[in-house]
């Protein structure tokens, strides 16, 4: 199936490539997930596999609109839709209980909509089930952007090149890119503001001196990134996503001179 080939090699030319994916009853939406679920099959012809086939029609009826593959003992979906999580909370409840029911784990990469680095997002989830095995984390759903830490650590102590080296733009979380897209669109300066925020530990009051502007712009504009995003900033893990995400931002700033891809 043609979501293997960007896989494995690096997609050249995108247009040809989104041509591709639009044929069929896929819709390539406005944001793309990857998932990939180990899974051994029993035979070496595809066609014989009949509990490969009922997995994946299983997840078909469940994720929706998506594109699936078998590589390397791994089942491969690519998702595309318009909601901003990808994986709804329904979605997610279906797939969780499926999940058990038939002893299987999967890792999910960040939300993307850039097709261009789908094979790192791809890698995502496979380091993502790769570090939950080593930390012994025995979890049914495993997400990337839990594991964003734990990947650098890990390759920054790897001496076995056992997993792929991720470009490092992908590791930006989703919702960093979508306040630079949003600025960018609105003139807005919601990144700044967050950034400001988090490099002020959080205080109102210093973030609204920092930018010199009332802490009642502040507070306005606080509450609209966290609208924009479909979050809640009372989850402190969120906003240590967050701050980590700046920081690779800041890396990437000085060191190749440009914020965002």
């Amino acid at each position: 199936m043609f979501i293997q080939q960007p896989i494995v090699n690096k997609i050249d030319n995108l247009e040809y490539a989104e041509k591709r994916l639009k044929h069929g009853n896929f819709i390539l939406d406005k944001n793309l997930l990857i998932l990939s679920i180990p899974y051994k099959q029993k035979y070496e012809d595809y066609r014989h596999n009949f509990g490969l086939k009922q997995i994946i029609n299983g997840l078909k009826r469940i994720l929706g609109n998506c594109i699936s593959t078998y590589h390397k003992d791994m089942i491969i979906f690519l998702i595309s839709n318009s909601h901003q999580q990808v994986i709804s909370e329904s979605i997610k409840s279906s797939l969780l209980e499926f999940l058990k029911l038939n002893n299987l784990r999967c890792g999910i990469s960040f939300v993307f909509e850039n097709l261009s680095y789908i094979k790192d997002y791809f890698y995502q989830s496979i380091n993502t089930l790769q570090l939950s095995s080593y930390m012994k984390i025995n979890e049914n759903l495993n997400y990337f952007e839990d594991y964003v830490e734990y990947y650098l650590f890990h390759m920054a102590n790897n001496t076995t090149n056992d997993l792929h080296k991720i470009n490092l733009s992908t590791l930006v979380h989703p919702w960093i890119k979508k306040l630079i897209k949003f600025d960018e669109e609105n003139k807005a300066e919601l990144f700044i503001t967050l950034k400001t925020y988090l490099e002020n530990n959080r205080n109102a009051n210093n973030t609204s001196s920092k930018l010199n502007i009332h802490r009642s712009t502040f507070f306005y504009r606080l509450n609209k990134i966290q609208n924009l995003l479909d979050t809640s900033f009372d989850n402190g893990n969120n906003l240590l996503k967050l701050e980590l995400s700046f920081k690779l931002l800041s890396y990437k700033l000085h060191n190749y001179g440009k914020l965002n891809d």
